[in-house]
């Protein structure tokens, strides 16, 4: 385990999230960074896939409402949290 820069455990990489996996940012990450806060706030994502050669996940949030859907690229592990049913 490494500790990364918010103070998280950070599980180690070779796609640790699974093609499938609801995800949202983590509460940690959105209090520091105000305009990713406005833009995915409660909103569930699911890793769609990953890069070649990549270790951090495309993870897209689907279209709620007025917000259109958002694929986001290489988003890093620690950003993250895995969301439970």
């Amino acid at each position: 385990m490494r500790i990364d820069p918010l103070g998280v455990e950070s599980v180690p990489h070779a796609h640790a999230l699974k093609i499938g996996t609801k995800v949202r940012f983590r509460e940690a990450f959105l209090e520091r960074h105000p305009e990713t806060r406005k833009r995915f706030a409660g909103r569930i994502g699911e890793v769609t896939g990953y890069r070649g050669g990549a270790v951090e996940p495309i993870v897209t949030f689907p279209k709620v409402g007025r917000r259109t859907e958002q694929k986001l690229f290489e988003v890093p592990l620690a950003r993250l949290e895995e969301v439970t049913a």
